[in-house]
């Protein structure tokens, strides 16, 4: 179907208007909102069919978001199995929709969790619309099934904010050299299967999502930082001849945190190589997983040491998440993905 000037307009108009329906829906005083929770549901997906009727005909449109429809539902089963809260399903043309979980600091293994479940239901229901579509011979139907489990596929990869992203997460938070083979591999991966599936627009959506991964690997991947002064007499390192650190030498030292009582760390002890205990510096409530010496300036008698700290992931709990379900957890999504794969490039080599 050609695109006219007037079908480009309207796609634009489509896309302001679902950014603008994100916007007030956090006016609770709109007329629209009156609906209740699932106003803005209604909205955005009449806005996303609608979107998609000017390339697509209406039945693949309306099967496309039907799928949609259900992988979000996944994430809200999975949320309500969890206790959680999330909002109801928000659509955008063309880029498929998205639930927001209503708790905050949600456990990273919560986030896993409500992740994989919309995978899951949304290949399953994939797989069964294209099996349908093949016994009722509805080329449209299994052509919305193709499609969308493609696009299910790709947001199974780990990159931000796509489900995979938080699954893989979880799975590898403790070795942050696996997750960087891990990524690299999905990277050769996901352009692969744009290309063998001859869809670009996956890979341009993929080398955005790419972008995007990389704009967040601070505030995603790693901790927030801190400094802390530590005032140590000289002869704590003459006594033991052990040579005063230099002016600028990241060095990583040892520490044990102390616990006042039932309340959490307040304070921490502070070792170096060969000395043993220097000091004590005041942590508070931080959640310290690293500690380096970055700076030191030396007086008569004594030596200031400039001490960088390093604060645990804020949605990860102090005790971590248990090896067997990081091991589910990696199986269950080594399975999906592998799974969504082989039925992908069966059902397309069936096709087509």
């Amino acid at each position: 179907m050609g695109l006219t000037k007037r079908k480009i307009y309207t796609l634009y108009l489509a896309v302001i208007a679902t950014m603008v329906s994100l916007f007030v829906k956090s006016k609770p005083f709109l007329i629209w909102l009156k609906w209740g929770k699932i106003g803005a549901t209604v909205t955005t997906m009449f806005i996303s069919f609608w979107s998609y009727t000017l390339l697509y005909p209406w039945k693949f449109s309306s099967t496309l978001i039907l799928l949609i429809f259900i992988h979000e539902i996944g994430h809200v089963l999975a949320a309500k199995y969890r206790g959680l809260q999330v909002t109801a399903p928000t659509f955008i043309p063309f880029l498929g929709a998205f639930v927001i979980t209503k708790n905050t600091n949600t456990s990273l293994e919560k986030r896993a969790f409500i992740s994989i479940g919309g995978p899951i239901i949304g290949g399953i229901s994939g797989i069964i619309f294209f099996l349908f579509g093949q016994q009722v011979a509805a080329d449209w139907l299994c052509s919305a099934a193709l499609l969308f489990l493609l696009v299910n596929l790709v947001n199974s990869f780990p990159f931000y904010p796509m489900d995979g992203f938080w699954i893989l997460k979880a799975i590898t938070y403790r070795s942050p050299k696996i997750q960087g083979i891990l990524f690299r591999l999905f990277i050769l991966c996901g352009f692969g299967v744009g290309i063998y599936f001859k869809n670009m627009t996956i890979c341009i959506i993929y080398l955005l999502l790419l972008i995007e991964t990389w704009l967040n690997r601070n505030d995603e991947t790693v901790g927030k930082f801190f400094t802390r002064k530590l005032i140590v007499n000289k002869s704590l390192f003459l006594n033991n001849d052990v040579p005063i650190p230099k002016k600028r030498k990241k060095l990583e030292l040892q520490f044990t945190p102390e616990k006042n009582g039932g309340y959490k760390m307040t304070m921490v002890q502070v070792f170096f190589p060969q000395v043993g205990m220097i000091g004590r510096i005041e942590a508070g409530k931080l959640d310290i997983k690293r500690l380096s010496l970055i700076e030191t300036v030396q007086s008569s008698e004594q030596l200031v040491l400039t001490l960088s700290g390093e604060e645990g992931i804020a949605d990860i709990p102090k005790d971590g998440i248990p090896q067997k379900i990081r091991w589910g957890y990696g199986i269950l999504y080594t399975i999906l993905v592998f799974s969504q794969f082989l039925f992908l490039y069966y059902f397309w080599n069936s096709y087509y």
